[in-house]
């Protein structure tokens, strides 16, 4: 939880971290995340240069209430950014410190930045959590209720930075869209982002959520605070899914018919115009490949319908890999099952993946004397750069479109949207033809 929950505030525009932890946590965790996330690497105040309490064993006997206050000053006087989060950590919140007395402390006087401080150990949950934890922590200490709404005004949820190693382009390309049929979007994460937008969520009308798994108590929530109603998406990748994603998103918001027909129009007219100059390639080479996925929650569906719905590939498998509890497996379950995929995948939650190579291959066993059997070729994996082994075991082709991914570098590059469509074609047949 506490790896999410800083890699989420690193992505915020001028917003600072202060860890109350051992020496080291902060900074593990900032280099898993950002090492698995296609190198993002660390940004203003994170990684190696986040603010750290560095409890000691004194701390533990003692209590670390002191060595806290005492690092708050150092990094007010130290760091310039217009919001602080102390995030916890398993040791903080075993030993029990009173870290809401410390923060009150400083938010009584009005003299320091905005500051407040949210529960982040890691035995809490996954890294899905921690950034739960930044968004409530954020709409509930300082995102204020507006009771005037801006009708054109969208926040969107569910993108989580590093552990949607592509977040920074989907989200750019969600932005383009939703500007392009006059609505105004916060995004939280882009690099044209500020600490006004995130002030200023509070008077959207309407909060977006690319996940149906996560972060959905914290609308409810908002829904119930901030008066802002929420709705549940698919990411949007390719034509089709794109397309769909818009008309449904017009008919909650005042975008004008005329406006979103010239919209479609022009992207489609721009998609299929890129597409066409790949068929000889792909209708000479036959590239129609059984497709597996093991991914996330969040990206199951997207890719899947993509994959089967959207260039035709033959989806037999979806792993997801995700720590889920029954009501989120469900709900994951339900929005698979209402989609009517023209060839339908099966549906398995499996977090190991030795596990998931078992399962495979017992279906479609490798070494078998007949001479006639049914084979699982050419095939496809789109999952993590844990799926290596998975590869090579069935001779199929991997690319990673799911954390961790440790073998390429991911700018500024997603697979939302019409633009992430033509990116995803791209990287999927580039990654066949790489060895000709």
């Amino acid at each position: 939880m506490l790896g999410g929950a800083l890699a989420t505030i690193a992505a915020l525009p001028r917003v600072a971290p202060i860890v109350h932890a051992s020496q080291g946590c902060g900074g593990n965790l900032f280099s898993a995340a950002f090492a698995g996330s296609g190198y993002y690497g660390s940004g203003y105040c994170s990684g190696n240069s986040v603010s750290s309490s560095g409890l000691l064993e004194k701390d533990i006997v003692f209590g670390g209430t002191d060595r806290l206050d005492e690092q708050i000053r150092t990094t007010f006087e130290v760091i310039d950014a217009d919001l602080f989060i102390v995030t916890t950590s398993c040791m903080s919140e075993i030993i029990g410190d009173d870290i809401r007395g410390v923060t009150n402390s400083f938010n009584e006087t009005g003299e320091n930045p905005p500051l407040f401080y949210i529960e982040t150990a890691g035995f809490s949950g996954n890294s899905y959590k921690g950034y739960e934890r930044v968004i409530g922590g954020l709409f509930e200490y300082f995102i204020k209720p507006v009771a005037q709404k801006n009708p054109k005004l969208v926040n969107i949820f569910g993108i989580v930075p590093s552990y949607d190693p592509f977040f920074r382009g989907e989200l750019e390309e969600i932005q383009r869209l939703l500007s392009a049929l006059g609505l105004e979007v916060n995004t939280f994460f882009t690099p044209d982002q500020t600490i006004d937008n995130i002030k200023a969520a509070g008077e959207a009308a309407l909060n977006i959520t690319f996940s149906s798994v996560y972060g959905i108590s914290e609308l409810e929530a908002v829904k119930i605070s901030h008066g802002i109603p929420y709705e549940i998406f698919d990411l949007p990748v390719g034509a089709q899914a794109t397309r769909d994603f818009l008309v449904r998103l017009s008919e909650l918001l005042p975008v004008q018919e005329n406006v979103l027909k010239k919209t479609l129009d022009r992207e489609f007219e721009r998609y299929y115009a890129y597409v066409e100059h790949t068929l000889d390639l792909y209708a000479d080479s036959d590239f129609q490949f059984y497709a597996v996925l093991v991914s996330n929650a969040n990206r199951a569906v997207s890719f899947t319908k993509y994959l089967i719905d959207e260039i035709g590939w033959i989806g037999k498998y979806v792993f997801i890999t995700d720590e889920l509890d029954e009501d989120q497996k469900q709900a994951l379950q339900d929005r698979f099952n209402g989609y009517h995929f023209s060839t339908q995948p099966e549906l398995i939650f499996e977090t190991d993946g030795e596990k998931i190579i078992k399962y495979f291959t017992k279906q479609f066993p490798q070494f078998v004397s007949d001479r006639y059997f049914d084979a699982f070729s050419p095939a496809y994996i789109l999952g993590s750069s844990l799926e290596k082994d998975f590869a090579g075991i069935i001779g199929a082709n991997l690319l990673t479109v799911s954390f961790p991914i440790t073998d390429r570098l991911i700018v500024g590059r997603g697979y939302a949207g019409f633009n992430g469509g033509l990116a995803l074609l791209e990287d999927l047949i580039g990654k066949v033809i790489s060895v000709r």
